[in-house]
């Protein structure tokens, strides 16, 4: 298979996996939020917030080593496999001792304190060896591979969660569940593994384990210094506010965290290409990375513009009146949809270029802003605060991870940047110019422009209707 057509193969299938996945997933928060109420919603959502933050920290920053090794040496995957699982399992040990001291600090009411502490007893062990596995598949490029084992494991799991609800248990059960999820797809993993890997045996190599753990860290210190801070609003709503702030923010964001749910997808099938790009051509490393900048500008503001457009139809629909509030909550976040994705694609042409450092400098300086942001925003303003933190610290990470990728590749501004950009603020001047008239209408007809304007300023080109030609590397 050639790299573009694997490129694609891997785009597609981790992309409409993660849709449907995620789409299933869907149904578990919104039963919880609309059915069991706000107060219950709000407990869970602060309790989860904790289990994403020691779920990040458990993988030792493998997670975005362990692609960039494999895919350079295939050879290695069953090795670093099995020394990768030593190191995430006692981490994450580590981890669970030190959230339980940072959640008894914080003094939660005894309900909410309790599920987090079940929370991170029974999740974060098998959530890491999983997320390790999923790291290697990464690296091999065989991303179906993902694909056959969560989406079935994702519609057990999510029907099973319901109908136990349903039938009276407590929401405990959903963290039983998610430990059984993660135990379940970590065995299959090792089961394909087996059949599929050269040179795999269960036993580690303790000089090479320590060595990969050394190797590890920078990634450890640049992941656990971003993902770590994304939870970090959450917890300021919960300590100045209340859990049922959590519950009414969280459900906000929940659309576009859907959305989010497709950057690793594309990002990951990307990484290979763009890891392998950089050692054999720079000029076509560039190249490429300009190309993708506009073309995730092209196909990402439509779904920006649609998102803000019909928040207020989406939360009413899906999750009643109750939760108005977070209708500006989604529609403030959604403005940091396009800018995240851009911002995910520098992070990752940084790592492909062996520049950890400078992904490091833009996560430490992203959570100073987090801090800042939500301490002078939170107190005030709730949880319009927090969605103004949240969008601001992705314009910050934007504008920080351009900077650093123009230090070791020649960005492409004019064509990548400038004419998307006019674009679609021209589609955008339509937008706010029909808006009071019909919503309908106002989106429809500013879709309509932004193409019409792509086409006419000759944004999209000929090239660019090549299937993922740029991707392949130089021989």
């Amino acid at each position: 298979m050639g790299p573009s057509l694997r490129v694609f193969k891997n785009s597609l299938a981790l992309s409409l996996s993660v849709l449907i996945e995620r789409g299933i997933a869907f149904l578990l928060p919104w039963y919880v939020a609309r059915v069991l109420g706000r107060e219950i919603w709000g407990d869970f959502s602060t309790a989860y917030a904790f289990v994403l933050i020691a779920a990040t920290i458990g993988p030792w920053g493998l997670i975005g080593l362990l692609p960039r090794q494999i895919a350079r040496d295939r050879q290695q995957a069953g090795t670093i496999l099995v020394n990768a699982s030593v190191i995430g399992f006692g981490v994450s040990l580590v981890t669970i001792v030190g959230m339980f001291l940072l959640v008894n600090w914080l003094d939660y009411p005894p309900q909410v304190q309790s599920l987090i502490y079940l929370g991170l007893l029974l999740v974060i062990v098998p959530q890491t060896e999983a997320t390790l596995s999923e790291a290697i598949i990464h690296g091999l490029e065989q991303m179906e591979w993902i694909v056959y084992v969560r989406l079935p494991a994702t519609v057990v799991r999510i029907t099973t969660s319901i109908y136990l609800l349903e039938q009276g248990y407590g929401i405990e059960i959903l963290f039983v569940l998610l430990a059984l999820y993660y135990a379940f797809n970590s065995l299959l993993y090792i089961l394909i593994f087996r059949r599929s890997l050269a040179y795999f045996r269960l036993r580690p190599s303790w000089p090479d384990v320590r060595l990969l753990f050394i190797q590890a860290m920078p990634f450890f210190l640049i992941i656990s210094a971003s993902e770590v801070f994304k939870q970090i609003d959450r917890i300021f709503l919960s300590t100045f506010w209340n859990t049922d702030a959590v519950g009414v923010y969280a459900t906000g964001i929940m659309f576009t965290q859907l959305i989010y749910m497709l950057a690793p997808a594309v990002m990951g099938a990307l990484f290979p290409g763009l890891a392998r790009t950089y050692v054999k051509s720079r000029e076509r490393f560039s190249y490429l990375l300009s190309w993708l900048f506009k073309l995730l500008t092209i196909l990402i503001f439509p779904l920006t513009l649609f998102t803000v457009s019909f928040a207020g139809p989406m939360i009413r629909l899906v999750f009643g009146p109750d939760y108005e509030p977070s209708v500006a909550v989604l529609q403030i976040t959604a403005l940091g949809i396009l800018p995240s994705f851009l911002s995910r694609l520098f992070y990752r042409a940084t790592l492909a270029s062996d520049n950890e450092r400078l992904a490091l400098y833009v996560a430490l300086v992203g959570n100073v802003a987090a801090i800042l942001f939500n301490i002078l925003l939170i107190p005030s303003y709730g949880i319009i605060g927090a969605s103004l933190a949240a969008v601001g610290v992705i314009l910050v990470n934007l504008l920080q991870n351009f900077w650093y990728v123009t230090w070791f590749a020649t960005f492409d501004f004019k064509r990548a940047a400038i004419k998307p950009g006019i674009c679609a603020l021209l589609s955008s001047i339509v937008y706010l110019l029909l808006w009071p008239h019909s919503l309908i209408w106002a989106f429809v007809v500013a879709a309509i422009s932004f193409v019409l304007a792509l086409l006419i300023t000759g944004t999209i080109g000929r090239e660019d209707l090549v299937n993922l030609q740029l991707v392949k590397p130089q021989s």
